[in-house]
């Protein structure tokens, strides 16, 4: 689950995180019987050089990097998660498989949740946007599945396998009792978007030719129905298309639009991809035109008809400068992956008229690469590993220049900088790497111990 706390209750220091997040083992004589709870759920391992044959193990090292290292207060690092605090304190401990457990072995808890529920329940501090996509990546990928073969004859392709669905216990029970699934506030209004007289027409295939010009065809979309909705109603002509379903309701029997008497709704117009060409300028322009009444009046600017909606939104000041296409990475960053947004940033330098591929480059670099120092964190094994943004830029642009070379291109024909191949195999040698990774707080706090 994740939960979005309110403005005052938010998590801006490291004694706001402490305050609901707990990384040790609770002291067994003031309070037993969270220590009890702690010691029998809440237990990474043994793993490591206590347990090498433990399930997390991975070519020698902790899947999950426990055990965590000693810290003696939650410190802040940037583009990873929080690092709990974790003191060495000896008498602190617990047994487990005949081993000495200590706090660099205890996963991140919640003491209330403990002790309300005596479960395992792993809290952690998601304070990045990235987390929010991985965590709607999950909702969004359906059960999990398993496939089954039922096999009678060799040579029948067809009846070779039977795909068979496998429900997990707990999920099982949530459908049994028929739990919410999933509920989502506030609704959200699709709305079409579509050229003049290129919209979608659905009929059965037996209906005939003059039943589907006669019927469908003089039925109003969600948006010539808004553009006769801001003939009707004075109110209208103060919306945008996409502020329109806040204060009027889509009736799908009449295809029209009526004044809304309850609730609340928000406009979503159905996404275009920006290499539509004109649909595409559409869309953009009805983000920001209101009381429009025709497909004329979305592209009239201070009473200028401009011949495409390509030039009114140029007129506006919106298509210098390539906004249109930081605009097309700014709306993709928020749901796609980081791979995706590297194949539009190349789709947009390789297919459309880019003026500074460098700077649209340098805006946008960042959303690009989260994924690429995951990857050296997990390879490494190192889940603190801090990457120069030099080196991830680097990183980024040898990605980059791989997917151009698919295509018969190069970042040198974009008049983009070409990646450091010795930079390149610094940041992908281990040996160095691990040389690098050390712990600048606790060295000076050892430092200073050490001196006198």
């Amino acid at each position: 689950m994740l939960f979005w706390l309110k403005k005052n209750y938010k998590c801006y220091t490291a004694t706001d995180i402490d305050s609901i997040i707990c990384a040790e083992l609770p002291d067994q004589n003031i309070d037993p019987m969270l220590y009890k709870i702690v010691s029998q759920f809440m237990i990474h391992g043994p793993c490591g050089e206590l347990n090498s044959k433990s399930p997390c193990m991975r070519d020698g090292k902790c899947s999950k990097f426990y055990p965590k290292p000693y810290k003696m207060n939650t410190t802040f690092e940037t583009n990873v998660a929080p690092i709990y605090r974790r003191r060495d304190d000896e008498t602190k401990f617990v047994m487990k498989k005949g081993v000495r457990i200590d706090n660099r072995f205890v996963v991140p808890y919640n003491q209330d949740l403990l002790l309300r529920y005596n479960a395992h329940i792993n809290v952690e501090s998601c304070s990045q946007s990235m987390l929010i996509k991985y965590l709607f990546k999950y909702i969004n990928k359906g059960p999990d599945r398993a496939r089954v073969g039922f096999q009678e004859n060799l040579n029948d392709e067809i009846q070779a396998y039977l795909s068979c669905r496998y429900i997990s216990p707990p999920e099982a029970i949530w459908r049994l009792f028929e739990y919410p699934i999933h509920s989502r506030h506030p609704a959200v209004e699709r709305l079409a978007v579509h050229m003049f007289l290129e919209q979608n027409i659905v009929f059965d295939e037996n209906q005939s030719l003059d039943s589907v010009l006669s019927n469908k065809c003089s039925k109003d979309t969600m948006l010539t129905g808004w553009f006769k909705a801001n003939e009707l109603y004075s109110d209208a002509k103060t919306l945008t298309y996409a502020e329109f379903p806040s204060k009027f309701v889509w009736d799908r029997q009449k295809s029209l639009w009526k004044p809304r008497k309850q609730g609340y709704s928000i406009g979503r117009i159905a996404n275009v991809y920006h290499t539509a060409s004109e649909l595409y300028y559409l869309r953009m322009l009805l983000n920001v035109q209101k009381g429009c009444s025709s497909y004329a009046a979305v592209r009239t600017i201070d009473n200028i008809l401009y011949p495409s909606y390509q030039d009114a939104y140029r007129a506006l000041g919106l298509l210098g400068d390539d906004k249109e296409w930081s605009e097309a990475l700014i709306n993709t960053s928020y749901t796609a992956s980081c791979s995706e947004i590297r194949h539009l940033f190349v789709t947009i330098i390789l297919f459309c008229e880019v003026a500074n591929p460098q700077q649209l480059f340098n805006a946008h670099w960042r959303c690009m690469c989260d994924d690429l120092l995951y990857k050296l964190q997990t390879n490494f094994a190192m889940p603190n590993l801090v990457v120069p943004d030099s080196e991830l830029q680097n990183s980024l642009l040898f990605e980059l220049e791989q997917i151009l070379n698919t295509s018969s291109s190069s970042l040198k024909d974009h008049r983009l900088p070409m990646p450091d191949e010795n930079k390149m195999l610094e940041l992908r040698n281990k040996l160095l790497r691990e040389e690098l990774d050390y712990d600048r707080i606790a060295l000076q706090q050892e430092h200073s111990i050490l001196l006198p």
